[in-house]
């Protein structure tokens, strides 16, 4: 539980100040005028739920982390089910309590994936393996 809000809960809490920085900033730039003085419409967006945020997601994703990857996930999964295997005898409740534990790991994992990192950059591969 400790590992998860150390995985989800603290890098959440810095990307919303960072995006409120962003958007404060963002604020307070003074409107673009033509060369004639008047000012230039901003552009319409396609949502009008989205009408009044001031970052597009491009400038959304970028001030995201950068996905480190899916080793530490599947060691995190690995080591548990190492610790599970080896206390079933002492403790005949640790597959169950692993299982609860594996689906909140699966839950926080896909959060941090889907929301609090960037979107992983698409690598070519000559096969499967």
């Amino acid at each position: 539980i400790v590992g998860n809000i150390f995985e989800v809960v603290l890098p959440y809490m810095l990307y919303r100040r960072k995006a409120r920085a962003a958007v404060a900033a963002k604020a307070e730039e003074p409107p673009q005028l033509s060369s004639d003085g008047n000012r230039v419409a901003a552009p319409l967006l396609d949502n009008a739920d989205k009408a009044d945020e001031s970052i597009g997601q491009a400038e959304e994703q970028m001030m995201m982390p950068a996905y480190e990857g899916t080793i530490d996930d599947y060691a995190e999964l690995a080591i548990q089910f190492g610790f599970v295997t080896l206390f079933v005898v002492a403790f005949p409740l640790a597959p169950l309590m692993g299982y609860i534990s594996n689906l909140v790991e699966l839950r926080a994992d896909s959060f941090k994936l889907l929301r609090l990192c960037r979107r992983p950059v698409a690598e070519s591969a000559e096969d499967i393996g």
